[in-house]
């Protein structure tokens, strides 16, 4: 749930059956992640698919079960749940400006085809494989590259609070 409020102020009654926060999803993201990057390392490497001397791609530890089975679970959940993380960051900034929202927009779109990559294998569809790949890299890329140059610049992308309304509150009011 995505509130301004403490979720311990809200009544029982109110209808949310769970409460998350932001801090919770992205650590659960991030142990699913290192974990399926290990997981399916470690059965490419226990069922001789990579050659010795190399280290594998990691799309290419996706392809054979149970990896495949891991990675789809895996990068469909954790990229759902990191959208929703990237909704929370948008409430966090309180950047409601037009930049903010498309921020926030291109954030999601890479998540969906992080999404795309986890759900199809390159020996399935390489074109699909391949441009889900590259809404991924190149798009979270342009997301991290602008929202650093944002609050580097304090909002210059159309908004202006410098560091973001989330990071002043956790930082206690320090600017």
């Amino acid at each position: 749930q995505l509130q301004a409020s403490s979720p311990s102020s809200s009544s029982s009654s109110d209808g949310v059956l769970v409460k998350w926060s932001v801090k919770t999803m992205a650590t659960v993201v991030l142990v699913m992640s290192l974990g399926t990057l290990a997981a399916c390392t470690a059965l490419a490497f226990a069922q001789h698919r990579v050659p010795p001397g190399t280290w594998p791609m990691i799309s290419d530890t996706f392809v054979y079960p149970p990896a495949n089975w891991i990675s789809r679970w895996s990068l469909v959940g954790g990229g759902t749940m990191t959208v929703g993380c990237h909704l929370g960051l948008y409430f966090l900034d309180g950047w409601r400006d037009r930049a903010g929202k498309l921020l926030t927009a291109l954030a999601i779109v890479a998540m969906l085809g992080l999404q795309c990559v986890g759900s199809v294998d390159a020996s399935e569809d390489i074109a699909l494989h391949l441009t889900g790949a590259v809404l991924f890299f190149a798009g979270y890329d342009v997301f991290m590259l602008l929202r650093s140059l944002r609050l580097l610049l304090g909002g210059g992308l159309g908004g202006g609070l410098g560091r973001s309304a989330g990071q002043h509150r956790l930082l206690g009011g320090r600017r």
